[in-house]
């Protein structure tokens, strides 16, 4: 295998139902070899470390949730991303493809730290992360969100798919209308002001 080449498969290596990945790089980073039964499989003249599952705690309600998550801070963080990504009284262009992005994912993080706070289970099938298309539906039902609230996150979510997959730009109105929605979502869903 030469350098920056990815292979995954069997080879041998446990049983059939055994997956594994390899990616060789450059000399003194890490090579991976992951196998969906815990052992890592030796590849020759590489350093192989495990990929680790999602890290997760049982909580009160013995749901499991991440130990390392604290998503507040990285909520209050995108807000202040698109912030500095939205055009300034000085002159200063901005970016709103990657605002709507930053908006979007700061009123995400937002919902997503006080479901974990009020101990509900990730919904993706790893266990990793709430899924975004329906979340808004979910923290509605969770009440987390009541219906207007739902509504703005699922604007905002729309708003995210346009600016990083469409080729519809995000105007002006729409970023900071959206900023707007997000910063009161933060704000009630955190307890402070954002």
């Amino acid at each position: 295998m030469s350098k920056g080449e990815v292979r995954s498969g069997n080879r041998g290596h446990g049983p059939p139902e055994s997956n594994w990945l390899v990616v060789v790089v450059p000399p003194m980073t890490r090579t991976r070899t992951e196998s969906n039964h815990g052992r890592i499989d030796a590849v020759h003249g590489a350093r192989v470390t495990p990929i680790e599952p999602c890290p997760s705690l049982v909580g009160s309600r013995n749901i499991a949730y991440p130990s390392w998550v604290r998503l507040d801070e990285k909520a209050k963080e995108n807000l202040e991303a698109a912030e500095r990504l939205l055009p300034d009284e000085e002159g200063r262009e901005g970016l709103l493809n990657a605002a709507a992005s930053r908006i979007y994912y700061a009123a995400y993080l937002a919902v997503a730290d006080r479901a974990l706070r009020d101990g509900v289970a990730f919904t993706d099938d790893g266990q990793c992360y709430f899924r975004h298309d329906r979340l808004p539906r979910d923290a509605r039902s969770w009440g987390i969100l009541d219906t207007d609230a739902a509504e703005e996150l699922e604007l905002l979510y729309s708003l995210r798919i346009r600016a990083d997959y469409l080729e519809d730009q995000v105007e002006f109105d729409e970023a900071l209308l959206a900023y707007e929605g997000a910063e009161r979502l933060v704000a009630r869903l955190l307890g402070e002001a954002a």
